[in-house]
């Protein structure tokens, strides 16, 4: 390094020199092969053409001069090599784990690595350090094919547990769309603006009284599938279901533009099975009691309550108490179906007949509502 280029005389043309030419001088006397020892400079290819090619005794030469003076090349430390596989592994985990499309990810790999060689060379060219390619290169696809295998298998993992949670509270088809959609969906709690049904069911005490157990299991067991399966024909969610009660959702955890008007045709489709459910099975007690709903719909916090006990999604808030207490209202005004104004207003396509401003006592807030 930073040897003047030495000079090749042929060995014929040496024996008429002044013999002062070579007085205190390093002589190195070799055979040049034509066209056959001659390599370049490493890194030489970045500045010299192919014609100044060094032949192979002059390699030689430079090499004796620089062990005579006791130089060698730059290099770099260990620690130096450690910090850079590092920050490449580093690199490839990140680039693992961000939110891209698989060709812009694949697309940054490879301009990673290649930037990272161009890197290399640029530093030896400018300052003759060698620094290490290989091993940072590898490091860096094998973090980042861990790094990628651990996220698809993470995201594979909640997409299973999705399908399976939402399979037995909704729809198959909402249940597939959900896992499809399981980055969008969060189970940890959010506000969101859905339409909550409750379905109660009339005299359902009288009812428990009078029937034996196995045949009001059996009555009941029908009664809230068909409810249940008319809650997922319209793409609600089951929330809860009790034995007089059941509970349903729109909106969550995918986003509904029409949820109140899903929640509205979903009760009409309920209030339909109920009210024939209710001619066709007749019990020791008599007939079984009408089946009063209520419809609200504004912001409330939904999420997964169950936690890892058990799948329980669905929401609460004041949105969900108030539907709770539209349904309880119909016994009192002698209706079947009472929806608040936020949520008739939505549904367009059905008649609506108004109630008025109903309140209850310890809440200072009226709701209007309409049949």
């Amino acid at each position: 390094m930073n040897t003047r280029p030495f000079l090749t005389i042929p060995a014929h043309k040496a024996v008429g020199l002044p013999a002062k030419w070579f007085a205190d001088k390093v002589v190195l006397i070799g055979l040049d092969l034509n066209d056959r020892d001659r390599h370049r400079i490493p890194g030489g290819w970045l500045h010299s053409p192919p014609e100044d090619r060094m032949p192979g005794v002059q390699i030689q030469a430079h090499a004796v001069s620089q062990l005579l003076d006791a130089r060698h090349l730059p290099g770099t430390n260990e620690l130096t090599v450690l910090l850079v596989a590092f920050a490449l592994c580093t690199f490839g985990t990140l680039l693992a784990l961000i939110t891209i499309g698989p060709l812009a990810r694949i697309g940054a790999v490879i301009a990673t690595v290649l930037g990272f060689v161009v890197f290399s060379l640029a530093v030896f060219y400018w300052t003759r350090a060698a620094i290490p390619v290989a091993m940072p290169v590898l490091g860096c696809l094998t973090a980042f094919a861990l790094t990628r295998a651990a996220v698809q298998r993470f995201a594979q993992g909640k997409r299973d547990y999705l399908r399976a949670g939402f399979n037995a509270v909704a729809s198959a088809d909402l249940a597939r769309q959900v896992a499809q959609a399981s980055e969008a969906v969060t189970l940890d709690g959010e506000n969101r603006a859905v339409a909550i049904l409750v379905a109660r069911q009339a005299d359902f005490a009288q009812l428990a009284e009078a029937l034996p157990p196995d045949q009001l299991i059996s009555v009941q067991s029908a009664y809230t599938a068909g409810i249940g399966n008319a809650v997922k024909a319209h793409g609600g969610v089951l929330q809860r279901i009790d034995a007089d009660r059941v509970v349903a959702l729109f909106g969550a955890p995918l986003h509904q533009g029409d949820a109140p008007s899903r929640a509205v045709r979903c009760a009409l489709a309920i209030d339909a099975f109920a009210e024939g459910y209710r001619e066709r099975r007749m019990t020791n007690a008599g007939r079984i009691g009408e089946t009063l709903v209520g419809l609200h719909s504004g912001d409330a916090l939904v999420g997964n309550f169950g936690g890892d006990a058990a799948f329980a999604y669905g929401a609460y808030g004041d949105t969900v108490e108030q539907a709770d207490r539209l349904a309880l209202a119909n016994a009192e005004l002698g209706t079947r179906i009472c929806a608040s104004a936020a949520t008739a207003r939505e549904a367009t396509d059905v008649i609506f007949r108004p109630v008025g401003r109903l309140r209850w006592p310890g809440i200072d807030e009226s709701i209007e509502t309409l049949e």
